[in-house]
C-alpha cells in the first residue's frame, strides 16, 4: 500500500530533533518501514529498548496476559477475579474519524485486571459466539461487591458493555480515578488523561500509542495486546 503518510510523519520527527516519536511512529506502523529506517534511529541511540524507557512498562509475564475469545476463557476469568479487592476496567472501541462513522463505536475489546492477571476480552467475538455467557460472566465479575471497579473516566466504558451486556445494568463499588484526582487535589486532572495522572504520580506516562489504532481488526497486535 501507499506508505507515504507514515514516512512523512518519521522523516518529519527527525528533522524536528525528535528520534523518539520517529521511533513511536516506525513502531506503529512497521509494515511502512525497512532494516535501514530503524538503522538511523540506532545511531542516534534510540531503539525500542530506549523508548520503552520512557513508559511506565507490564511487568508481567506474557502467560499471564490472556486474551478470551470463548467460553471456556470466561470461565477462568471468573475464576481468576471474583472476590479480588480491585479490577482495574478498561474499554477499547475502533477511533470515530468521520461523521458517517456514528456517533458511538461498539465495543470492540475489553480490559479486567489485577495485579496478578490482566483479560483481555474480544468482545466482539464473544457477543457473537456466546452472548449470553459473556453477560452472565461480566454481570458476575464487575457486580461482585467484594470488589472495587477502577478505572479512568471509567463510568463510559461502563455504560459500553452494558450496551453488549444487558445484565450489567448496576455495577456497584467503582471508582473513577480522574474523579478521585479532583477530588483529592481539588484541581484538574493533569493533561494527558490517565497517561498524564501517572506521570504527574508515578514519574512516567503511559504508552498510549495503541489508543487510536483499530481495535476491531483481528488478530490483535503484539502492541495492543502489551
Amino acid at each position: 500500500g501507499d506508505c507515504r503518510l507514515e514516512q512523512f510523519l518519521f522523516s518529519l520527527a527527525l528533522e524536528a530533533g525528535a528520534p523518539t516519536e520517529a521511533m513511536r511512529v516506525l513502531k506503529r506502523f512497521p509494515h511502512a518501514f525497512g532494516a535501514d529506517d530503524a538503522a538511523r534511529l540506532e545511531q542516534l541511540g534510540v531503539s525500542e529498548a530506549t523508548l520503552a524507557e520512557h513508559f511506565l512498562q507490564l511487568r508481567l509475564p506474557p502467560e499471564r496476559v490472556t486474551v478470551v475469545s470463548e467460553e471456556g476463557g470466561l470461565r477462568e476469568m471468573e475464576a481468576a477475579l471474583l472476590g479480588r479487592e480491585a479490577v482495574a476496567v478498561d474499554a477499547e472501541w475502533r477511533p470515530r474519524f468521520r461523521k458517517a462513522d456514528g456517533a458511538s463505536q461498539p465495543l470492540a475489546v475489553l480490559q479486567l485486571a489485577v495485579p496478578d492477571r490482566v483479560f483481555l476480552l474480544d468482545v466482539a467475538a464473544l457477543a457473537r459466539s456466546c452472548s449470553a455467557a459473556l453477560d452472565a460472566a461480566l454481570a458476575r465479575v464487575l457486580g461482585d461487591p467484594a470488589s472495587v471497579k477502577l478505572g479512568y473516566a471509567v463510568r463510559e466504558d461502563l455504560r459500553r458493555v452494558g450496551r453488549v451486556c444487558p445484565r450489567v445494568r448496576s455495577v456497584p463499588r467503582v471508582v473513577d480515578l480522574a474523579q478521585m484526582w479532583n477530588a483529592l487535589a481539588a484541581a484538574p486532572p493533569p493533561k494527558g488523561g490517565l497517561s498524564g495522572l501517572c506521570q504527574r504520580c508515578l514519574g512516567k506516562p503511559l504508552d498510549k500509542g495503541m489508543q487510536m489504532s483499530d481495535w476491531e481488526r483481528r488478530p490483535l497486535t503484539e502492541a495492543q495486546v502489551a
